[in-house]
């Protein structure tokens, strides 16, 4: 395998669900094709892929230089130190080297005489500091640095006890003076600053064990020794914290302190099986004035987060604003073998050393440090690894604080980057899982520039090529026409591979017939694959399915030349459908079905006459076409909607060829299909033939009475008049098939008998059992006695009392009645769901009522105000108008009084009274004759008399109402 597979080697990881531990998984040492992993994968790794859940990272080996260090025996990784596009491992032998982030080798230097147990860079990376067990410290600058900083030589310090950690000024490269603090197996933490010209070397702590850890960020200083964690304010030169090791905590030598400092503030520590975050607090002004012996900076446990399944943290890392990144390590060891992968040469060759667990990635939540992924990592060697052993390294810093970086995981044989996955990752893992469908899924969500070791038309084929190869011919067809969109090579292609997988008739239906239109032999194909298979009813469906096609596709078109969008000349029968160009040769594949039906000797199935008669209809042969759909007809094995499907077609072909001579010898066929349009072609085919006259029609009139389809008698018979009561009585009672109850109740109910009414109701309640018919049928029939019956004939069911009780609500039935008519121990199924009901429908009646009659009053009112203002209004009288009854002058004033001569008084103010009609009288006129009769002329007398009673009315109504209004008058 070529060194470009190994550099793009990717580590397998297992996912795992929360508490629980998994076998360690495999690693994939080099890429290759997708092909490749597809036919190397077997049925039982399918079935467990099922299950299995992506990982949360992308995990890739690094490898380069370090596979040329791995291969050297003895040399182990012992610590790795990481900047944006650097990485600087030390070995067990002293060596360090400076690599890129794929593992190729910048350089390579041998700065300690055994084995380098800390690496640190300063801030920007262009410096570096190593520290190893021989006691020296060497510094110097890395391959980022400037040139001002490469003026600087490498440096080495020598002190006398191992060291076993070093940290860098953060600003050692801008700094004129260069520091770093180192500490080790003394237990001194050691501040070396050298000047231009002098060299200060300064002790900030001893005691309390060795030292195993220093993080320094800005002006602070954390190291970890056997007693905690202490955190020392390098500009106030105080110590400002300390946080003590976990209780009951291993030692050093098996449990180290891992220490990253997230910010400037935040401090981060994992040791043994606990997590603590410290923020570090800037006291205000106003407090330092309160209390100036109080250090400027102090420090508070923010967070604790302790893991009972974890034995050790062996790293920790920010992992975005709202998660952490834990490896973790459970030395659970036990006696059995464990995998061959990873072995490096170095075991002993004895019996079998303990086997310990792989190590964990752990993504928790801050909120409640419960894990978000647990990933078991099968790094090469883990079988003989203590915790010791594993580190994890990030340049977190570079990434801000809401970025997620690129985490390392560090062993003695490996070197395991794990970033972020990202779309082609999701879609690789897919792939590798047979996943195709998701892939693809993925891939067409992909934003510009997302997707470059891919390509949408090679995932399609993918996906197709693994349905066809599940067998699943079905939903691979289904997909073709959204991913071969109007391709016509990619269609021929897969039309092919399904051809020759004996399948082309799953992919029949979604073939394309226009735009594109595929070569004739395609089409051809499919119908010889159906004949084949003897498919029938599939063969009739696809040509009917490419017949529609063709025709939507002939009257766009048509449609188009109609509004000048398109020139062609107009079609000359719009009633039909549009004639389109055939897919096929359609003249050879009538030959082809013809051949089929006559070599079937049990008779052609209805489905293989239909599909030929659509082949006739598409070649123009009507005539021939009729006859198979007859002929399929007359076979009565068919389903009902086929059926009636079949008769719609017929009549159609028949009504819109002129094809009724060439049906009259199946007569018995077309009535069996639809007797009224039967009939009806009949009548005209026989008025046609010999004239229509009376007794044409009362014949054909009888013949529709007598063979007329049951669906629709009731309407005959409702809207004819001329057929014989009785007879049709009769025809609706002997009815083979049953008889026809609702036409029977039409006919008894007209007869008008009370006798025919009282069978009538029987019939809906004994026969039909419809009571909200039977209601119905009283209230148009009337009577009180008719209302009594159905509550008799209910009350001795106790179905349809119940029924009766349903539907009562909503008719005006008497409920009392109903009630006592029933039995005292009559049981109503239901009846406490049905009473409810029946109430609410009261209600809504006594709603409906009151609301009526609201509107009836507020309608009286309305009419009464109209009426005032009308009787208000002002009545125009003519100058020189007379009274009606004494012919003088209105203006004159008289007194008459029954039996008296007319006598004029002296002119005054009269008193007159004027109707709406316009006609006027004295008030003593009309007081005289309304109590004596007046003679009138004969021509007004009707009016005057009706103007005298009005009077005499309002006369007698002003009496009443004074009386009541003053007794004492």
């Amino acid at each position: 395998m070529d060194d470009s597979h190994d550099e793009e080697a990717e580590l397998a990881a297992t996912t795992v669900s929360t508490h629980e531990h998994n076998n360690p998984g495999t690693i994939d040492e080099g890429n290759e094709s997708e092909d490749q992993d597809d036919e190397n994968e077997d049925d039982d790794h399918d079935d467990d892929d099922e299950d299995e859940v992506e990982p949360t990272l992308k995990y890739q080996r690094v490898r380069g230089t370090l596979s040329t260090i791995f291969e050297e025996a003895g040399l182990r990784i012992t610590c790795l130190g990481l900047h944006a596009d650097i990485i600087l491992v030390g070995t067990s032998r002293g060596t360090v080297f400076e690599l890129r982030h794929d593992g190729m080798l910048i350089r390579r230097n041998q700065y300690h005489r055994g084995r380098v147990t800390s690496i640190a860079l300063d801030a920007a990376g262009e410096a570096f500091a190593s520290s190893g067990v021989d006691g020296r410290v060497a510094v110097g600058p890395t391959s980022r640095a400037k040139d001002e900083v490469n003026k600087l030589s490498f440096e080495k310090h020598k002190f006398s006890q191992p060291i076993l950690a070093v940290a860098l000024d953060p600003e050692y490269a801008r700094n004129r003076d260069k520091m770093f603090v180192c500490g080790g197996a003394a237990g001194r933490l050691v501040l070396k600053r050298k000047g231009w010209f002098s060299s200060v070397e300064t002790e900030l702590h001893r005691g309390e064990g060795q030292i195993t850890a220093i993080k320094w960020r800005t002006r602070l200083i954390a190291w970890a020794n056997e007693a905690g964690v202490k955190i020392y304010d390098q500009a106030h030169e105080k110590r400002i914290a300390f946080i003590d090791r976990p209780s009951g905590s291993l030692t050093a030598r098996d449990a180290r302190c891992h220490m990253v400092w997230e910010n400037d503030s935040t401090l981060l520590i994992a040791w043994a099986d606990s997590v603590k975050v410290v923020r570090i607090f800037e006291r205000s002004k106003e407090e330092m004035q309160a209390d100036p012996n109080q250090l400027p900076r102090y420090a508070e446990l923010i967070s604790l987060y302790e893991f009972a399944h974890v034995e050790t943290i062996c790293g920790i890392s920010p992992f975005g604003r709202d998660q952490l990144a834990l490896l973790t390590f459970l030395d659970d060891r036990s006696t059995h073998d464990g995998p061959d992968a990873g072995n490096d040469g170095n075991d002993d060759q004895g019996s079998a050393p303990p086997v310990a667990e792989c190590p964990e990635l752990r993504v928790i939540a801050r909120a409640d440090g419960e894990p978000v992924s647990m990933e078991a990592l099968p790094i090469r060697g883990y079988e003989n690894n203590t915790a010791p052993d594993y580190a994890l390294a990030t340049a977190h810093e570079l990434h801000g604080a809401a970025g997620i970086p690129t985490l390392f995981i560090l062993s003695p044989r490996d070197l395991v980057s794990a970033r972020p996955r990202i779309l082609e990752d999701h879609i690789a893992y897919a792939l590798q899982h047979r996943r195709y469908a998701v892939a693809l899924s993925l891939a067409e969500s992909a934003g510009p520039g997302q997707l470059q070791a891919y390509s949408l038309r090679g995932l399609q084929d993918k996906l197709l090529g693994f349905l066809l190869s599940e067998h699943q011919y079905n939903q691979a067809a289904s997909l073709c026409p959204r991913l071969l969109n109007s391709d016509p090579d990619r269609w021929l292609q897969w039309a092919s591979k399904f051809e020759s997988l004996e399948h082309l008739r799953s992919l029949a239906g979604y073939l394309p017939v226009r735009n594109p239109q595929l070569p004739a032999i395609v089409y051809e194909s499919v119908i010889e694959e159906l004949l084949r298979v003897r498919d029938d009813e599939a063969l009739l469906h696809i040509i009917r399915q490419w017949v529609e096609l063709l025709s939507n596709h002939a009257r766009a078109l048509s449609f188009l030349r109609r509004d000048r969008l398109a020139p062609s000349p107009r079609t000359a029968d719009h009633t039909d459908k549009p004639r389109a160009a055939p897919l096929f040769d359609v003249r050879k594949a009538i030959e082809r079905v013809n051949a089929v039906i006559e070599s079937d000797f049990d008779g052609a199935p209805p489905a293989l006459r239909d599909a030929l008669a659509e082949l006739y209809v598409m070649n123009g042969q009507y005539t021939a076409a009729l006859h198979q759909y007859l002929e399929a007809s007359a076979q009565e094995n068919d389903a009902a909607e086929d059926d009636l499907q079949r008769a719609e077609i017929i009549f159609s072909l028949i009504e819109r060829h002129g094809l009724a001579p060439s049906a009259v010898d199946h007569v018995p066929v077309l009535v069996a299909l639809d007797e009224r349009r039967a009939v009806s072609l009949l009548v005209e085919l026989v008025t046609s033939e010999f004239g229509a006259d009376e007794s044409t029609a009362s014949a054909t009139a009888d013949l529709v009475g007598l063979i007329h389809r049951p669906a629709d008698l009731l309407e005959f018979l409702e809207s004819a008049n001329h057929y014989s009561l009785q007879e049709a009585l009769h025809v609706c009672e002997s009815r083979r098939a049953g008889p026809l109850y609702k036409e029977m109740v039409y006919i008894l109910g007209r007869t008008g008998s009370y006798e025919n009414v009282q069978r009538a109701l029987a019939i809906i309640l004994e026969n039909l059992r419809d009571v909200p018919f039977a209601i119905r049928f009283v209230e148009s029939e009337g009577g009180a006695g008719l209302w009594g019956d159905l509550v008799r004939r209910c009350v001795r069911d106790p179905a349809l009392v119940g029924r009766l009780l349903e539907s009562a609500g909503a008719h005006d039935v008497d409920l009392v009645q109903i009630f006592r008519e029933m039995p005292a121990d009559l049981v109503v199924p239901g009846l406490s769901t049905k009473l409810p009901k029946l109430f609410e429908d009261i209600r809504i009646q006594q709603r409906i009522r009151h609301t009526c009659n609201d509107i009836l009053r507020q309608d009286a009112v309305e009419l009464f105000r109209a009426l005032h203002r009308r009787r208000k209004r002002a009545v125009l009288l003519r100058g020189g108008a007379r009274c009606e009854i004494c012919k003088l002058p209105l203006a004159a004033h008289v007194n008459r009084a029954p039996g008296a001569s007319f006598s004029p008084e002296a002119p005054s103010t009269p008193r007159i009274v004027v109707f709406g009609s316009g006609q006027a009288y004295h008030y003593g006129c009309l007081d005289v004759a309304s109590q004596a009769t007046i003679p009138v002329s004969q021509q007004s007398a009707s009016t005057k008399s009706r103007h005298i009673q009005v009077f005499a009315a309002a006369v007698a109504d002003d009496a009443r109402s004074s009386q009541g209004s003053d007794p004492g008058a």
